[in-house]
């Protein structure tokens, strides 16, 4: 799996773990909208992009925290995982 599409994993309330393997270079903040229980998610160094476009409409945004509240990222320094995380004010540690 190259990208990690909006809805993959969506309202799943028992998903409280989720580690993409190197290689996804894609991820949708969506893919785990309403996973209320997922507190980690490790993002590898392969992610260059992250798709926030919203279901609101062209131009809408949505951050992480807004359906995961309680997540926390893993992921590297410098990498994209960790500027998104910086922008957006959402927990993370450095792998």
């Amino acid at each position: 799996i190259q990208t990690v599409e909006a809805g993959l994993f969506t309202g799943c309330s028992s998903l409280q773990s989720l580690t993409l393997e190197e290689g996804v270079s894609e991820f949708s903040v969506r893919a785990v909208w309403g996973c209320k229980n997922l507190v980690s998610l490790t993002i590898p160094k392969s992610v260059t992009k992250f798709d926030t476009s919203g279901a609101a409409g062209p131009g809408a945004e949505v951050n992480l925290l807004t359906g995961c509240p309680n997540v926390e990222l893993s992921c590297y320094e410098g990498s994209e995982a960790a500027l998104y995380a910086e922008e957006y004010g959402i927990p993370f540690h450095l792998l």
